[in-house]
């Protein structure tokens, strides 16, 4: 039986960075089981690494943010982080669970995976950013001299039109073909400069405006 314990002296916390490092690494190479070209870090769904020390050894446990609820292959997202981190020298355990407290959105899509999703077929979802509405000119302003928000582009509450721009000839004419894909995070789109259909990623959390195909 291992008995977890803190991670105390210097050596063991020098230790347990160099397995995040090597967690983070692996975890670069699983791809998506639907997207195999993008990696799970890649589309954001690395939501918290957590390295406890269990005797000599570590567990290392693995918090992943499902792209919507019911995916199907969550139990094989599971097995193949677990078969790439376990290999790990010093890694005695791994953990992998699904969290549902924080929600995944499509803005934790780091910029390395918009290309390959595009050479993949899928339009990436537009680069939006949610602001809070401005506060009322008696709203006390923030504590400690805090700088108030950052200017951004879309308010909470509002909608946004989107034209996702083809991943076959770049052309921003494009229409709604289907709002359900493939997937609960996907819809399908065609474009009439080439003339092909086409999946686009929805902007999980914000509210878009979208003309369906006549």
């Amino acid at each position: 039986m291992t008995v977890d314990r803190p991670i105390g002296n210097a050596s063991s916390k020098r230790e347990a960075e160099k397995i995040r490092r090597l967690v983070e690494r692996a975890l670069d190479n699983v791809g998506d089981p639907e997207m195999p070209a993008v990696s799970l870090a890649e589309l954001g769904m690395v939501h918290e690494i957590r390295i406890v020390e269990a005797d000599r050894n570590f567990r290392v446990e693995i918090d992943l943010l499902p792209t919507f609820v019911g995916c199907p292959a969550l139990e094989l997202m599971r097995r193949e982080v677990e078969r790439a981190v376990r290999p790990i020298p010093g890694v005695v355990q791994v953990d992998v669970r699904f969290v549902s407290h924080s929600r995944w959105t499509t803005d934790r899509i780091r910029p390395s995976a918009q290309p390959k999703l595009e050479a993949y077929g899928i339009a990436p979802p537009p680069c939006l950013t949610v602001r809070s509405p401005a506060p009322a000119p008696d709203e006390a302003p923030p504590p400690n001299g805090a700088p108030a928000p950052a200017e951004a582009t879309v308010t909470v509450g509002a909608s946004v039109e989107w034209n996702p721009r083809c991943p076959y000839c770049g052309s921003e004419d494009t229409i709604l073909e289907n709002p359900f894909g493939p997937t609960s995070c996907r819809s399908i789109f065609y474009c009439r400069s080439c003339s092909n259909p086409f999946e686009a990623m929805k902007p999980l959390g914000v509210p878009v405006v979208l003309q369906r195909r006549p």
